[in-house]
């Protein structure tokens, strides 16, 4: 499997979804954003994964994300730090990953953070606004 289908959007009730494993998974679709109802999303072991889709701050319930063992994802999105409800984020063991997207200090619901071996050279400026966060690992 090295691609979703567009349609994949189309499961808008979907509350979590998991990838793990999808080792020849080189990008997400676009459609993605449209899970509206997407609360939790887990990607691990997506050796080739590159990247997240451009409007990924779209997905408006997102609270809780991890994303493990993902060494071909250089950077997280434009529009991360739009996604309003986000709480929990763990980057981990993505070794592609030097620095953070600007406007990371957006995310204001942020409460915890785990930045688990990771090869980040900076900080946004705005890493100070995350008023929220009061667990960083």
């Amino acid at each position: 499997l090295n691609e979703l289908p567009q349609s994949f959007g189309k499961l808008r009730c979907s509350s979590a979804l998991k990838l793990a494993s999808c080792e020849s998974l080189v990008c997400l679709p676009d459609s993605i954003v449209e899970l509206a109802m997407l609360k939790t999303l887990t990607i691990r072991y997506c050796t080739k994964l590159c990247g997240l889709p451009k409007d990924f701050g779209r997905l408006s319930s997102l609270e809780k994300m991890a994303v493990r063992d993902c060494p071909s994802i250089e950077e997280l999105p434009r529009g991360f730090g739009a996604l309003p409800a986000l709480k929990i984020l763990t980057l981990e063991n993505c070794s592609a990953l030097v620095k953070l997207v600007a406007g990371f200090g957006q995310l204001a619901c942020l409460e915890q953070l785990n930045l688990v071996n990771l090869l980040l050279s900076c900080y946004p400026d705005d890493f100070g606004n995350l008023k929220r966060l009061n667990k960083l690992y």
